[in-house]
């Protein structure tokens, strides 16, 4: 007859061990629900982080001269002037109102990060992020930030929006330039046709009035070309301020949770799994205090 091969230490180490959790599974469920009720109650208490963030786009337009060539020396070119606008009390007072905070609330909330390295060259159009990162709601974080853009797009318009008003006078003047001249070539062509046609005048006196009415058409036809290409190159210039010099938000921010209620749901995670530790330790040392009976 074969002898049965004795159990090993492990083998009934880890029987006794599971024994003793299954027989004090109280304790453990007791320290998995208390641990996940402390994370809760902490979350709700507002001791848990709850931040929210929201970022801005902003490009901040370079002016360019009539010529198209970048102005050499303004404050747009300056990659420390959107910055030094922004930390100003009275911008982050009035972009918390208009988020619904109170004042000062901003304070120390709002940074800003060129977009790439070529926004931090002179003479190239400056790009970069507005920031607003705090205890607030993400709607409140978007308001802030897209209060603080568009206030910072129009501070840096000034000479832009001047540009822009000189030129669209300049095109409605040319466009009401070239259509009057549009309407004398029309009347010139047509007393033209009518000399050509015939009448009472002779015609040594028709040839003289043709001739004269055809310079006054060509003289005509040459500025209407001429006032047509200063119009062109006016709607260039207002094309190229509207997309190159004035500043703009690019894209809108819209607020996201950094903390909170993300951080919680890990909290409760984390509470859980520390709770099941605790609770396993707890129900091992009771049936040492108290030994289970055979």
């Amino acid at each position: 007859m074969s002898e049965q091969p004795a159990d090993t230490p492990g083998e009934i180490d880890l029987q006794r061990y599971v024994r003793r959790l299954a027989a004090r599974w109280w304790i453990v469920a007791l320290c998995v629900v208390v641990a996940v009720a402390v994370s809760l109650l902490r979350s709700e208490s507002g001791n848990a982080p709850n931040l929210s963030e929201a970022r801005a786009f902003v490009s901040i337009g370079q002016p360019l001269s009539p010529n198209g060539v970048p102005i050499p020396g303004t404050l747009n070119s300056n990659p420390l002037y959107p910055s030094t606008l922004l930390s100003q009390a009275e911008w982050r007072d009035a972009a918390a109102e208009a988020a619904g905070l109170r004042r000062g609330a901003l304070a120390g909330r709002v940074s800003t990060q060129a977009a790439g390295a070529s926004a931090a060259r002179a003479g190239t159009s400056q790009q970069l992020f507005v920031t607003v990162r705090g205890p607030f709601t993400p709607e409140q974080a978007a308001a802030a930030a897209n209060a603080l853009a568009e206030r910072l797009a129009t501070f840096t318009s000034g000479y832009q929006r001047s540009k822009i008003g000189q030129l669209e006078a300049r095109i409605e003047r040319l466009t009401a330039q070239v259509g009057e001249l549009t309407t004398d070539s029309a009347g010139i062509r047509e007393r033209i046709r009518g000399l050509q046609d015939g009448g009472a005048l002779a015609a040594t006196d028709r040839a003289i009035l043709l001739t004269s009415l055809g310079q006054t058409l060509a003289t005509t036809r040459a500025l209407q070309a001429d006032l047509q290409e200063q119009l062109f190159d006016s709607e260039q210039q207002l094309e190229a301020t509207n997309q190159i010099e004035q500043s703009q938000i690019v894209d809108p921010a819209v607020g996201r949770r950094v903390g909170g209620a993300a951080s919680g749901r890990s909290g409760v995670v984390v509470a859980a799994v520390l709770g099941l530790v605790v609770g396993v330790l707890l129900a091992l040392l009771s049936t040492v205090v108290r030994p289970l009976r055979s």
